[in-house]
């Protein structure tokens, strides 16, 4: 199950739309992007009442950077919020809970890449090795 997961991110990445809503950096920012992208994230809100519009963003960023970019920003509701993918470790992980997660994460690839099946990608994959 890991294994597929981890070859669908790397397969992913590497036939990335780069018309897709994110840019992903390299395949670990991929994988973390995805992991959020499902709901498989912690999510921390950045207290901004008072502060101006510049120095929440500068907060947002500096945050970010700390993370080693396996951080997202995102706005709901008029607050703001730092997400960060949860540990897929297996020490820190319930398998039934990673299927499906790693289920959901084959569907948004499938998605945003228009085929039917993440089998398509590790066919491909496998015919140039």
């Amino acid at each position: 199950m890991r294994r597929r997961f981890f070859g669908i991110v790397r397969e992913a990445f590497i036939h990335w739309p780069v018309t897709a809503e994110f840019a992903p950096d390299d395949a670990e920012n991929m994988r973390s992007w995805l992991l959020t992208k499902v709901g498989y994230r912690k999510q921390t809100e950045i207290p901004h009442k008072g502060l101006e519009p510049a120095a929440v963003s500068a907060i947002a960023a500096a945050v970010i950077r700390a993370s080693g970019k396996q951080s997202f920003p995102a706005v709901h509701n008029g607050r703001i919020y730092i997400l960060t993918p949860k540990s897929i470790a297996k020490a820190k992980s319930k398998h039934k809970e990673l299927v499906g997660v790693f289920e959901s994460v084959e569907h948004l690839v499938c998605n945003v890449l228009g085929i039917e099946s993440c089998d398509q990608l590790l066919k491909e994959k496998d015919k140039a090795a």
